[in-house]
């Protein structure tokens, strides 16, 4: 069977840990799940499209019951299969129970959170390599510069599986961050508030082996973005003037264990919760040698 992905694009995800694949959802089903979120956010939340000062300041959640009525079920396509396949093995992943997860983000003068809360969508519990999870993104409105895209650190996944080499077991999200802060630009990094961020899009840095950089996720509807589940991101401050939609899966690897809420970028509210548990999990004493 032949590979869904060029030599070219294999070598980029391999390299990256994140791969763009423009145009790859139909643009009748991308319509069709746009306004059935369209329909659940005017419901509950009431936004006016062309009347900002109606759009709520966090990012909406509570998505469960429009995931379980299919409403995103469209993602379920024979060309993602085919994907996964080629990515993970036939026969060796698991579907979704119910498809699609909403990324929701409205514009905002100041970030809702000081400091972006970096994570990988790792748990601890599954090996990653070979690959555990594909993460899927795919966008429902056009996502420009600065407009609330996911952010990532590209090349990242490299060192996430140093991490995991050195301890021999399965690695937790914040050992791997514990370990890339020893890097002084990774240090910085962790370290930047989120208004602060913008001017870094684009800014690389060899770190050891491997050139790792700071990207944003941008893209038209039905564009799907590919991501492996140990690269360093974080969600992003939206400064345009248009809510950001998105939606995200997880593909996982038959028995791999779910991470957070449906193994899925988080709201608000399970951010903070997150970044008080990896607080403790950080004070924690340990010795790490220098990434390779």
């Amino acid at each position: 069977m032949q590979h869904p992905l060029t030599t070219d694009q294999q070598d980029e995800f391999a390299r990256k840990g994140v791969l763009s694949l423009p145009g790859f959802f139909p643009m009748a089903d991308i319509s069709i799940m746009r306004d059935r979120l369209r329909e659940d956010l005017e419901a509950r939340y009431r936004p006016r499209r062309q009347h900002p000062g109606s759009w709520p300041t966090a990012s909406p959640s509570q998505f469960q019951k429009l995931r379980r009525s299919g409403a995103f079920a469209a993602l379920a396509s024979p060309k993602l299969f085919a994907l996964a396949d080629a990515l993970i093995g036939p026969g060796l992943w698991a579907a979704p129970e119910h498809w699609g997860a909403p990324l929701v983000t409205f514009p905002s003068l100041t970030p809702v959170l000081p400091r972006p809360p970096w994570h990988l969508d790792i748990g601890g519990q599954e090996l990653l390599s070979p690959l555990s999870t594909l993460r899927i993104f795919t966008f429902l409105e056009p996502v420009g510069a600065h407009g609330g895209g996911t952010l990532y650190v590209a090349g990242s996944h490299h060192h996430a599986l140093a991490c995991e080499r050195f301890h021999g077991t399965p690695v937790r999200s914040a050992q791997v961050r514990d370990w890339l802060k020893q890097d002084p630009w990774f240090a910085r990094l962790l370290a930047t508030p989120t208004g602060s961020l913008r001017s870094l899009i684009g800014a690389e840095a060899q770190v050891g082996a491997h050139t790792v950089t700071l990207g944003e996720m941008t893209g038209q509807p039905g564009d799907l973005i590919i991501m492996h589940p140990a690269l360093l991101h974080a969600p992003n401050h939206n400064a345009c003037d248009r809510p950001r939609m998105m939606l995200t899966d997880s593909i996982r690897r038959r028995n791999t264990p779910l991470v957070g809420p449906a193994g899925l970028e988080m709201s608000v509210n399970y951010t903070a919760k997150l970044m008080r548990y990896d607080h403790l999990i950080s004070a924690l004493p340990a010795r790490l040698p220098a990434i390779p």
